[in-house]
């Protein structure tokens, strides 16, 4: 069993290497969403901390708040780990994370969901990423593999959206 998982890594980890990666699409002036969900979205300015990391990510990020739940959008370029979940940020800065099951909205799309507790607040954040033909994926692993393997199309947009969570108060 030793073997067969080894080999399975050394395979993964060539294919990583030696697969040429797509081209970066451009994405220098993106439109974003008016509204989600039925509500106007308002921009939110971006953090110190926030434009520091964005300086290498593969795409652009904007905040927006509806008047009730905040979103983080990214606009993702090309296949990179540096596009990934936001449990994988709240993690690093000392949150406790616990996963749901996934979500099906009105129209039938799947988004991955997770409760989050950081900094005293409660919080639920349900995720999705849409591609350039508007099929969704649920998560940011999957999503790197398919775009990784050209199996998706960009660029791709994902959507985070952050809301209190009122069982957790």
């Amino acid at each position: 069993m030793q073997k067969l998982y080894l080999s399975a890594t050394i395979f993964i980890a060539l294919l990583s290497v030696l697969h040429k990666p797509a081209p970066a699409i451009s994405v220098e002036n993106v439109t974003w969403p008016q509204e989600l969900e039925g509500k106007k979205l308002q921009p939110l300015a971006m953090g110190e901390q926030e434009k520091v990391f964005l300086k290498h990510f593969p795409g652009k990020v904007a905040r927006f708040h509806d008047g009730e739940n905040e979103y983080i959008l990214r606009q993702v370029t090309r296949p990179s780990r540096k596009f990934h979940s936001a449990s994988v940020c709240l993690k690093s800065n000392g949150a406790k994370i616990s996963f749901l099951p996934l979500f099906k909205d009105s129209r039938s799309r799947l988004w991955s969901q997770f409760n989050a507790e950081w900094k005293g607040k409660h919080l639920l954040v349900s995720e999705i990423i849409i591609d350039q033909d508007h099929k969704t994926i649920s998560d940011a692993s999957s999503w790197y593999w398919k775009a990784l393997f050209k199996q998706t199309r960009g660029p791709w947009l994902s959507i985070t959206k952050i809301q209190k969570n009122k069982e957790g108060e």
